[in-house]
């Protein structure tokens, strides 16, 4: 049996298998499913709650679903320095923590605790979700990093389909305090299944060389371009993800036909992130992360004319396999010539951007909403993956 070396605290779990290692993999992939479930399912409902429930106009609730990446960005940074000196089990950890704590906030319909859930939810999706990526990167085999990111990002696919589908159906059916009430008990599980890993995997701690900056490692032309895109295509999908609830409510469709919406997308993705990712493997990111944003454009011009269902379900249906390539290729595009001493502060400027877009986002399509109405959010869309594709296209003729 091939066997991997970790520096584990004890002779007992200092030498792992490769089956023991696939096996925590996938405990980690549960955990992330778990974490991403919770957060999927709250963000769907976050909008008509705080402007139903808490009377917020819709840029105010924008600016809520914002508070969240403001956090995160404000102390990513610093979490990218603790996950390089070995503690990137305790940040996942911590980050579910921060989760339950929100979770918990979010029970009570008052406006100054929903602040306070939105500020330590924001804790902890900026220790989870730089950790989680640095962590697979790590324990990836040699040659299926891109499957592995496939098939973590099937993981978030999975929560895409059943979070905002557990959200908006609760919500419709129960109320919005029992969703937040089963999430809480949500967010107990995967801390279990983490500590449970941490117990038996220690990874090595990677310190730059005396007189070496981090910064050195990320001045990458693919990396950069990476980073930007993914901003770019996380302002669309906060700003979509935030206001069609709304904006299907407000014609009397119910917040559970977004639920259905996001549940096709987020199933239509699953089996082609784990292809994305293998093909990303064998023919390189380059192509299929181009592939992805050709096929966004594709689904999110059609949703320009077609907002409602059904036609709007074959678009979640379009838009869910860009997702299976556009994720695990731009993240194998961005971190394939990353040295595993920088892996964690990259995944955290990385995903620092990622948050800035998903901050932008709401703020943006919100006050664009306010100003000119719901229809406005659609044709947006379409010019962002044009931009993206010539990014992407531009770093190839700079590596040519």
């Amino acid at each position: 049996m091939n066997r991997l070396d970790f520096k584990g605290k004890n002779l007992n779990t200092s030498k792992l298998t490769s089956e023991d290692v696939q096996k925590y993999i996938w405990y980690i992939n549960v955990a992330t499913f778990l974490f991403f479930l919770v957060l999927n399912a709250q963000a769907s409902i976050l909008a008509p709650y705080a402007m139903n429930v808490l009377e917020v106009q819709p840029f105010t609730a924008g600016v809520l679903a914002s508070l969240l990446f403001i956090v995160a960005i404000l102390f990513r940074p610093f979490f990218g320095f603790m996950y390089d000196r070995g503690y990137k089990f305790e940040a996942l950890i911590l980050g579910c923590l921060t989760s339950l704590a929100a979770s918990i906030a979010y029970y009570f319909p008052d406006i100054r605790i929903l602040v306070l859930g939105r500020i330590m939810q924001g804790l902890g999706v900026g220790l989870f979700l730089p950790a989680s990526v640095s962590i697979v990167l790590d324990m990836a085999p040699e040659g299926q990093v891109g499957e592995t990111l496939g098939w973590r990002s099937a993981m978030h696919g999975i929560s895409q389909v059943v979070g905002p589908s557990v959200g908006t159906y609760l919500a419709d059916f129960l109320g919005f305090q029992t969703t937040f009430g089963v999430t809480i008990f949500i967010c107990i599980a995967p801390i279990i299944m983490l500590y449970a890993v941490k117990r038996k995997v220690t990874l090595r701690k990677t310190v730059p060389k005396k007189g070496e900056s981090k910064l050195a490692y990320v001045k990458n032309a693919d990396f950069i371009l990476a980073t930007l895109t993914t901003a770019l295509y996380t302002v669309s999908y906060s700003g979509i993800s935030t206001f069609l609830p709304a904006y299907y409510k407000t014609v009397g469709l119910g917040t559970a036909t977004y639920g259905v919406y996001a549940a096709i997308m987020g199933a239509s993705s699953i089996a082609v992130r784990i292809f994305g990712g293998k093909q990303a493997d064998r023919k390189g990111p380059r192509g299929i992360a181009l592939l992805g944003c050709a096929i966004f454009l594709a689904a999110y011009t059609g949703l320009c004319f077609y907002p409602l269902p059904p036609s709007a379900y074959l678009m979640a249906f379009i838009i869910g396999i860009a997702l299976g390539f556009w994720v695990p290729g731009i993240q194998l595009l961005g971190f394939k010539d990353i040295n595993p001493e920088a892996r964690g502060f990259s995944s955290s400027v990385y995903f620092t951007c990622a948050d800035l877009g998903l901050l932008l986002g709401p703020i943006i399509f919100g006050y664009l909403i306010d100003n000119y109405g719901y229809s406005i959010m659609f044709p947006v869309l379409p010019p962002i993956f044009i931009v993206n594709m010539m990014i992407i296209l531009a770093g190839k003729l700079l590596k040519n």
